[in-house]
C-alpha cells in the first residue's frame, strides 16, 4: 500500500465528527520510604543495561479528561524510581489532534517509541502496515494471553501476532443520583435487566421540577447532545443490529430496521415532556456533565472515563453507574465499549535496546492497571478482575457482566462508519432533523463515500 492511500485511508478516520531526566541513585530501592500501593515487579537488575545507555521513552496518548491525573500519577513513580534509567516522557492531547498527530508523523516515521489507541483503530493501521507486532516484546516480560480475556486479547491478534495490548474497557454507561430517585421506584429496577427507556422516561417525569430559572431547574435528565454516537450504537446492537457487515466490510447496516428503532428510542429521550408541556431533558447547548454535578438530574449519559467528574456523593448528590436502558421490551439490555490499547507504530528511533525498555515500562501500567482502572476503566487481566480493591469500585459489577458490553467489530472500517453517525443522531436529538430513516440514510451514504477512501 503506498503513503498516499495510508493517509487517506486514516484521515477518513480522523475527520470524522467525534496528558528532565529524573535523578536517583544507581542502586534503586524501589518503594523504600515510599507510602504507596505501587507494585514494583521489576528490579534494579532488570533496568541494570539502562545505567550506561538510558533510554526516553516518548509516551503519546489521548488522556486530557478527568481521568488524566491517574495516568500522571503512574509516570510519576515510575520516573521517580526508574527516571535516571529509563525515563517516560508523558505527551497528552485531545483525542482528535492525538490522531492527527500520529497520522502526521507517518511522513518522517516520527511517531512516539509507545501510543495508547482505542481497540477500534487497530484494524485500520494494521491493515497500512504501520503497527509493529509485540509478541516478542510482550513475551519477554511475561505478558501473555491467559492472563486476559479472550475477546479482548484476540481484538488484536491477526496473523497469530500481537499487534496491541488492551489496558481496559471503556463502556458507555447510564449515571443517576440515588437522591433524586422518584417514589415508587427503586435503585433495583434501574439494574434490571427489565429496565427499558419507557421506565427511564417515566421517572424522567417524576423527578422533574420545573423553575422559570434554568440554574435552579431540575432534570430528569441532563442530556448529553455531543455523545450520541456511541448510545446509538449500544441500542442498535440490543436491537440485534449491527454497524458493518463482517464478511463485506464496506457496507454500513446501521440504517436498517434496528438502526431505525434504536435512534427512535435515543432521540425520544430529549423530546420526552411532562404532564405541564415542559420537556424534562436539558437542551441543547447546555453542559450536561454540570447539570448532573449540581444534583440537578437524575440521569445522563457518558463514557466510564468520566466518572472522576460524575460520582460522588455529597448533598447534592449520589451517583451510581448502570447499562444503558434498553430499547423496549423485546431488545436485550447491552452497552457499546471501547478501549485502550498500548501500541507500538514503525518508527526511526526504534531498536532492540528501547524495545526491552518500552516492555519493562507496559509491564509496570499493566501490573499497576487498579490506579488506572480507578479513573473509570473496567478491568481486562483475570487477576485485576478478581482484585478485592478493584470488586469495591462502583462500576467493577460491570466485569461480572462483560457479556452485556459489545467491543468494536474487528474490520478496518469499524470507527469510519459508526464515527458518521455522530453528527446525524445529534441533529435527530436536537430536532433539526425529523425523518430518522432518511437521516439514517444519508449517513450511511456518507459512510459509504469515506468507506471507498480507505
Amino acid at each position: 500500500m503506498n503513503y498516499k492511500k495510508i493517509v487517506l485511508s486514516i484521515v477518513s478516520i480522523l475527520m470524522l465528527p467525534g496528558c528532565s531526566v529524573v535523578s536517583g541513585t544507581d542502586e534503586v530501592d524501589p518503594g523504600e520510604g515510599e507510602d504507596t500501593e505501587y507494585v514494583m515487579n521489576i528490579t534494579s537488575d532488570d533496568v541494570a543495561s539502562f545505567k550506561d545507555s538510558p533510554v526516553n521513552i516518548k509516551f503519546w496518548n489521548p488522556i486530557t479528561g478527568p481521568d488524566a491525573g491517574n495516568l500522571q500519577n503512574l509516570v510519576r513513580y515510575w520516573n521517580d524510581t526508574y527516571g535516571n534509567y529509563i525515563k517516560i516522557s508523558n505527551d497528552p492531547l485531545a483525542e482528535n489532534d492525538h490522531y492527527t498527530r500520529i497520522l502526521t508523523s507517518f511522513s518522517d516515521n516520527s511517531t512516539a517509541d509507545l501510543t495508547l489507541i482505542h481497540s477500534s483503530r487497530v484494524p485500520v493501521y494494521q491493515r497500512a502496515n504501520k503497527l509493529r507486532p509485540m509478541t516478542s516484546m510482550l513475551s519477554k516480560v511475561g505478558i501473555s494471553s491467559d492472563q486476559y480475556l479472550e475477546s479482548i486479547w484476540n481484538a488484536s491478534v491477526f496473523d497469530n501476532d500481537v499487534y496491541a495490548l488492551a489496558w481496559d474497557i471503556i463502556p458507555t454507561v447510564f449515571y443517576y443520583n440515588r437522591k433524586l430517585i422518584p417514589e415508587g421506584y427503586t435503585e433495583e429496577m434501574i439494574h434490571s435487566d427489565d429496565f427499558t427507556v419507557a421506565t427511564m422516561q417515566e421517572m424522567m417525569k417524576a423527578a422533574y421540577v420545573h423553575n422559570p430559572v434554568l440554574s435552579k431547574r431540575t432534570y430528569g435528565m441532563a442530556f448529553n447532545y455531543a455523545f450520541t454516537e456511541n448510545p446509538f450504537i449500544s441500542m442498535l446492537y440490543q436491537m440485534g443490529g449491527k454497524p458493518v457487515e463482517d464478511s463485506n466490510p464496506t457496507v454500513p447496516l446501521f440504517n436498517g430496521a434496528e438502526g431505525v428503532a434504536a435512534a427512535e428510542a435515543l432521540r425520544s429521550i430529549p423530546f420526552t415532556e411532562n404532564e405541564d408541556g415542559y420537556k424534562t431533558a436539558s437542551e441543547s447547548g447546555s453542559n450536561h456533565l454540570n447539570i448532573f454535578r449540581q444534583g440537578r438530574a437524575l440521569f445522563t449519559i457518558d463514557g466510564l472515563w468520566s466518572t472522576n467528574s460524575l460520582v460522588a456523593q455529597n448533598e447534592q448528590i449520589d451517583t451510581g453507574v448502570a447499562f444503558l436502558p434498553k430499547v423496549n421490551e423485546s431488545a436485550t439490555r447491552c452497552t457499546y465499549g471501547d478501549s485502550h490499547v498500548f501500541a507500538t507504530f514503525t518508527n526511526n528511533s526504534q531498536s532492540e535496546h528501547k524495545d526491552e525498555a518500552i516492555g519493562l515500562v507496559i509491564k509496570f501500567l499493566v501490573d499497576n492497571s487498579l490506579e488506572w482502572y480507578e479513573g473509570g476503566k473496567v478491568a481486562v487481566r483475570n487477576a485485576d478482575i478478581n482484585n478485592k480493591k478493584y470488586q469495591e469500585l462502583p462500576w467493577a459489577f460491570i466485569s461480572q457482566k462483560l457479556d452485556k458490553v459489545v467491543l468494536p467489530q474487528k474490520v478496518y472500517t469499524y470507527s469510519t462508519i459508526t464515527g458518521a453517525t455522530g453528527e446525524y443522531i445529534s441533529k435527530l436529538c436536537e430536532g433539526t432533523l425529523t425523518d430518522v430513516q432518511a437521516a439514517l440514510n444519508d449517513c450511511a451514504s456518507d459512510a459509504s463515500d469515506l468507506v471507498k477512501k480507505l
